[in-house]
């Protein structure tokens, strides 16, 4: 199958600082993540919530059914693809290409903060006693 795509420029910048990175995420035009196995069932992890929190698109690829599919779901412009979906990743890719400015919208991102999550864990094992 032969897509009509632009040239992709794909630079590895090895380790960064979080800061660094963080900057460099806001400025791309899409972030790509993947979902490694053994954890693409309940696992959400920090770099998808630092994704999604640039407002930048968001183009994945694990488990569809997956917790970290069903929080993509809730943000404007973020999609996950299984490994054989190329035509679909395609098509989002083209879509957000065929768009002039676009914003990745996540609503109530604030309660996603690692601060609020590892607060709510605090609770929890506080009225648990775990």
């Amino acid at each position: 199958i032969k897509h009509a795509l632009p040239d992709v420029e794909v630079i590895h910048h090895g380790y960064l600082p979080q800061e660094d990175a963080i900057r460099l995420m806001k400025s791309s035009h899409l972030l790509v993540n993947f979902v490694f196995k053994g954890a693409e069932k309940a696992m959400i992890s920090g770099k998808l919530l630092s994704y999604l929190a640039t407002t930048v698109p968001v183009l994945s690829y694990g488990d569809p059914q997956s917790a970290a599919a069903k929080l993509m779901e809730k943000s404007s412009q973020a999609r996950m693809f299984a490994s054989g979906e190329t035509q679909q990743a395609t098509a989002f890719i083209q879509q957000l290409l065929a768009q002039q400015e676009v914003v990745n919208i996540f609503p109530d991102l604030q309660r996603w903060s690692r601060a609020n999550i590892t607060q709510a864990l605090i609770d929890e094992v506080l009225t648990k006693g775990v």
